[in-house]
């Protein structure tokens, strides 16, 4: 018999005077779209299905494969140059909690790119079937949800560091 026990986690009250508001979830098969450079006044959360891309910007350029999460800041060029398999989720967002967030788990426009995050995949991939009338909901939830994995990774990383041994 499988051993349950109940798990209550209590939720640190934390001011964020302002919502993340959820613009666009989006599966994009359509790589024609990306091959020139874009500007965006939002951020945009992506995820790697399938395939691989070379992500560019002023600050860097790195290649971008499934199961890679990253970020798109506003009022940044970016260009990405696809396989003819690339497949990508994204979410478009705005928000004085985007900013917060953002700040919280150190992302930056030279760190906004974190490989094989397998662990996210299933909730990007059934919560875009979601029913319209709770698509707000069902998108700040991925949203959220992968910020928090990349914020578990981050502190595991930051307590495997030989610094902290």
């Amino acid at each position: 018999m499988k051993e349950t026990k109940n798990i209550c986690k209590f939720v640190t009250v934390s001011s964020a005077p302002d919502v993340i508001t959820t613009l666009h979830f989006v599966y994009e098969t359509d790589v024609r779209t990306l091959d020139h450079p874009f500007n965006f006044s939002f951020y945009r959360l992506c995820f790697v299905d399938c395939g691989t891309a070379e992500l560019s910007s002023a600050y860097g350029r790195e290649t971008v494969r499934e199961n890679d999460v990253f970020l798109i800041f506003p009022a940044t060029e970016y260009q990405l140059v696809c396989s003819e398999d690339f497949r990508y989720y994204y979410i478009s967002f705005i928000g004085i909690r985007a900013n917060m967030v953002l700040e919280r788990l150190k992302i930056t426009k030279t760190a906004c790119i974190f490989h094989d995050m397998q662990e996210v995949r299933s909730l990007w991939e059934s919560s875009i079937v979601c029913r319209n009338d709770l698509q707000d909901l069902a998108s700040e939830g991925v949203l959220l949800h992968t910020f928090a994995a990349i914020g578990e990774r981050s502190a595991q990383h930051t307590q495997q560091s030989p610094a902290n041994s």
